[in-house]
């Protein structure tokens, strides 16, 4: 199952698209008008608005101020049509684009420093001395060096920048940005870990994922909201039967039973819940093999209950 998206309307989203086995497919300026072309038609078709972009050799940045409509209305409208054009342009068949493109929510704080990122790069990778001297990205309309397409919103980035456009050239080169996105892959195996969740697009400087579940999906709890639920229910605190401390009362052995129970109800395993508790996983697994009264059975029932509404949302 691909990542869900996760677009919240008017957050700036930094799209970035790779060629497949990052070829170098701008070869001209040409093909790189030609994208353009394309991303401006699109654009006409959507309430997406783009802020910046840089067309490097072998991929592309974009800055764009999220819509209402979802992110393929606008992306397929461009990258189709110029897939298939590039395609004869060069006599072949094929995939142009790799996979999706990775995606990152921007807080309002930090978009200018994604604008002056994107202006950047040409000289981030050695290309170019300056930024003003690349016909590659989206500065020189900044600058009114060249003519700015309808479709890019000059105005309001340089707004969000807090820069007057005589001003803008000297603010990128003197912030020089690099952004520095960490890995999601661990934070997707953590995910993994709950059951059917997935992490979705995830909103950069500090990073924060947003997690959604699959439809249908049965989502595992956390071990600490189990011991919390149990505690509210059984109105005993955990740190008396979450602890290494053996204590026979039958209140703190009813409580561990229905921690146990409860986190078997819900996937987790014995040995999870056992830890939590601060006991074996032998001493665990004759506590879930122990008959339950009725009183145990209720509580277990409650606690699934209310657990299984602490689940994130469904994502699109």
């Amino acid at each position: 199952m691909r990542p869900p998206r996760n677009i919240k309307f008017t957050v700036v989203h930094h799209v970035i698209s790779r060629f497949v086995d990052r070829a170098w497919e701008f070869r001209d300026d040409v093909e790189r008008a030609m994208y353009l072309h394309r991303l401006g038609r699109a654009l006409e078709v959507t309430d997406w608005r783009c802020l910046a972009y840089a067309l490097m050799s072998n991929h592309i940045h974009l800055a764009m101020v999220a819509g209402t409509t979802d992110l393929g209305s606008w992306l397929k409208r461009t990258h189709s049509p110029f897939a298939l054009w590039l395609n004869r342009r060069r006599g072949r068949l094929g995939p142009i684009f790799a996979d999706r493109p990775k995606l990152w929510a921007t807080r309002p704080a930090h978009e200018a420093r994604l604008i002056a990122y994107i202006h950047w790069n040409p000289v981030r990778v050695h290309v170019t001395s300056t930024a003003r001297a690349s016909d590659w990205t989206s500065h020189g309309a900044y600058i009114g060096e060249a003519p700015v397409p309808r479709w890019l919103d000059v105005d309001d980035g340089l707004r969000r920048c807090g820069v007057a456009r005589d001003g803008f050239d000297d603010w990128v080169q003197g912030v020089g940005p690099d952004l520095n996105y960490p890995s999601i892959a661990g934070v997707r195996r953590a995910a993994h870990r709950l059951g059917g969740v997935e992490v979705a697009t995830s909103l950069a400087d500090p990073a924060e994922f947003a997690l959604v579940a699959r439809v249908g999906a049965r989502v595992r709890p956390q071990v600490g909201a189990v011991l919390a639920v149990v505690e509210d229910i059984v109105k005993v605190p955990s740190e008396q039967f979450a602890t290494r401390a053996r204590s026979k009362t039958v209140p703190l052995v009813r409580a561990r039973q229905i921690a146990i129970r409860t986190g078997m109800a819900l996937g987790l395993t014995i040995a999870e819940v056992s830890a939590a508790l601060g006991l074996t996983r032998q001493a665990g697994s004759l506590l879930a093999a122990r008959a339950a009264d009725p009183v145990v059975g209720a509580a277990v029932t409650l606690a699934c209950a209310r657990l299984t509404t602490l689940t994130p949302s469904p994502g699109k």
